[in-house]
């Protein structure tokens, strides 16, 4: 019983994360250009997938000490990236700098993408890889290649709608950002 709960719970958090693959697809085919809602809309999908992952650490490997440790730190290392790119983005746009003219993003958004995929890969091999000879059953999952020019244009996206909005709505997109930030390991369900 306890068998088929474990394998009901990571069906449900397969489908869910193939959803989120599939939007995040989607987008990364779409031209050049994006638009304000699409580029917050790449930031929201990197925080939902996380998010999803974490499900999966929680459904498969909590009763796996070690898999599930380092699960948790490399999804922290992860989320602090993520939150320091969103603090930078935050910092230049009130600066008024361009995230593409910075190096300091530019060093943020890399380290940011290099951690989120050292996270997702690993759930994918530890865990997924492991269930029943299934390696390589998440697939789709963007990689540094796709995901740092995707999180690069929408950074440029979000600073060209910053630039021509008013101060109220400057604001708005401030506190909109703070909401894409990561939530703890701890706050996301079933992780305690």
């Amino acid at each position: 019983m306890i068998a088929h709960d474990r394998l009901m719970g990571l069906k449900r958090c397969l489908l869910l994360l193939a959803i989120t693959i599939l939007a995040g697809n989607v987008l990364a085919a779409d031209s050049d250009d994006l638009s304000f809602s699409e580029a917050i809309r790449v930031l929201a999908r990197e925080q939902s997938q996380a998010e999803s992952y974490v499900g999966l650490l929680n459904t498969v490997a909590k009763a796996d000490v070690p898999i599930y440790a380092r699960g948790i730190l490399l999804y922290a290392d992860a989320k602090a990236e993520f939150d320091g790119l969103i603090e930078q983005m935050k910092a230049d746009l009130t600066r008024g700098r361009s995230p593409d003219t910075s190096s300091d993003f530019q060093k943020q958004l890399q380290h940011a993408v290099d951690r989120r995929t050292v996270f997702t890969t690993y759930v994918s091999e530890k865990i997924v890889g492991d269930e029943e000879g299934q390696k390589g059953i998440v697939t789709g999952v963007a990689t540094a290649a796709t995901l740092l020019p995707l999180l690069g244009k929408a950074s440029q996206t979000i600073w060209k709608e910053f630039r021509q909005v008013s101060d109220t709505r400057k604001k708005e997109i401030l506190t909109q950002l703070d909401g894409l930030k990561w939530r703890a390991f701890h706050e996301i369900p079933g992780s305690r």
